[in-house]
């Protein structure tokens, strides 16, 4: 015997399937998967959250078609000179690195390498330089202002630019999605005294047409 359910509201209510988001949306329910559904009049509401999304950029090594991701384009400034390249997005590095080769053709090489970074169970030589980043998401530039960056020696080169948790992870929150070949990326609050040198900028902050990156020798 069933006993009395109470009051309220006892209708069956039907499970809507999870929103996929858009360019600009992340699980949020759009109107498209509620016109017509009989629980639309009092169906969920998501919160809404801004990505910004951009594309793997393949690149090639001496194999063909490097399976590394997820590759970015970027362009770098050092010195006030900037050049186009691409950046791995490296959750598991603390630090971020611009290959030697690159800091070079911007003129920006260190003369010693007296500071260290640790991989592969040892401890490497690296210089440093002071230098700024803009992402080129697929509608929006990401960017982060002047930051340190680590340079190997020569002999321990990089194929390009590492951006880890300082500074990237800390400007922003990311969502990696390698079977769409695309990642996101979520601008957190800028610290007061950054005023509107980071973050997102306008997609003409990159179209001065920078030189392509230069191929590395050897």
């Amino acid at each position: 015997v069933l006993g009395d359910p109470g009051s309220g509201d006892h209708r069956p209510r039907l499970e809507l399937p999870e929103a996929r988001g858009a360019d600009s949306e992340e699980g949020t329910l759009r109107r498209s998967h509620l016109h017509g559904h009989p629980a639309a009049k009092w169906g969920p509401t998501q919160k809404v959250e801004l990505l910004y999304w951009a594309d793997f950029e393949p690149i090639a090594d001496g194999e063909g078609v490097s399976e590394v991701r997820p590759i970015v384009p970027v362009v770098l400034e050092i010195a006030r000179r900037r050049m186009r390249t691409v950046a791995l997005i490296d959750s598991g590095s603390d630090l971020s690195f611009i290959p030697h080769h690159v800091a070079a053709a911007l003129k920006g090489a260190p003369t010693s390498f007296e500071l260290s970074y640790h991989a592969a169970g040892r401890d490497w030589p690296a210089g440093d330089v002071m230098a700024r980043v803009d992402l080129l998401l697929s509608r929006e530039v990401l960017r982060i202002p002047l930051s340190a960056f680590l340079i190997p020696e020569p002999e321990r080169d990089l194929p390009f630019v590492v951006l880890g948790h300082e500074p990237l992870f800390g400007r922003a929150e990311i969502r990696f999605r390698s079977w769409e070949s695309r990642i996101g990326f979520r601008p957190k609050p800028k610290p007061w005294m950054e005023g509107s040198r980071g973050g997102l900028v306008g997609p003409d902050v990159a179209g001065r047409s920078p030189p392509e990156t230069p191929r590395r020798r050897g």
